[in-house]
């Protein structure tokens, strides 16, 4: 196997370890929607459920939602934080494996802020990490106020009020599973890239890489295979929940 095969190889084996990551931090959410369940239900319970007390209500789940979105997303930056510092290092240690050249790990100070500035795609509008998060936060717990406030107009029972929230709280939890795989594969790429720029004396370029399989969109088949700039490669960017990574091509003098 040659140098340049090597560090694909190990790149696209260490995607498995990183969508194992993301289902790890998915499962570190479960507990905060649970609670949050169990406190709307509770709220929906209460005597607080009427017309009059209605924008009382209404507050106060836009208040439990907020708490809740809040933790999830102090826990998700922690992770991506600690991601990036990790991913810098292996990646370090993933050219120096493959190749003649010993590469440097770039400073955490400096990965960090490439995450905290790293954008995600549609549907969030090219936001970064924390700031999707905030707008996710803040959209869910207006949807849920809506949604009670809509029971209470028109006059449904708690039981309707509360099977309504729950569906809606059921897509609130996909939809942030899909957020925190977006995040997890955008943080490690970039920090990747961070690290090739460190090295771009080593890194002659660096190739887009799509995971094919039958959820492979048609972009990334389009990309899948082509040479970037070091820090130009659009890996985990092109698209939501984004599977693709960016793999670097050493410089001939460097190969093994």
């Amino acid at each position: 196997m040659t140098t340049n095969q090597q560090i694909e190889d190990m790149t696209i084996r260490h995607a498995v370890y990183l969508q194992r990551l993301a289902g790890g931090y998915t499962k570190k959410m479960i507990p905060y929607f649970e609670e949050l369940e169990s406190n709307l239900m509770r709220l929906v319970d209460s005597d607080s459920y009427t017309a009059k007390s209605r924008q009382i209500m209404l507050a106060q789940v836009r208040q439990l939602h907020t708490a809740a979105t809040a933790s999830f997303s102090k826990e998700l930056i922690n992770g991506v934080n600690d991601l990036a510092i990790y991913e810098s290092g292996f990646t370090a240690g993933v050219i120096t494996a493959s190749s003649t050249a010993i590469a440097a790990v770039p400073a955490a100070e400096s990965v960090l802020l490439a995450v905290n500035r790293a954008r995600l795609d549609a549907p969030m509008n090219n936001l970064t990490i924390h700031q999707a998060l905030a707008k996710f936060g803040n959209n869910k717990a207006v949807q849920a106020s809506n949604v009670i406030s809509d029971a209470i107009l028109r006059n449904l029972t708690k039981d309707e009020a509360k099977s309504a929230l729950v569906s809606l709280l059921n897509v609130t939890k996909v939809q942030a599973e899909a957020l925190v795989r977006s995040s997890v594969n955008l943080t490690a790429n970039t920090a990747r890239q961070a690290t090739y720029l460190e090295n771009a004396d080593v890194i002659e370029h660096t190739k887009y890489v799509a995971k094919l399989d039958s959820r492979t969109t048609e972009i990334c088949q389009e990309y899948n295979g082509k040479l970037f700039e070091v820090g130009k490669n659009p890996a985990s960017t092109l698209h939501w929940q984004c599977r693709s990574q960016a793999v670097a091509v050493v410089s001939r003098e460097y190969i093994k």
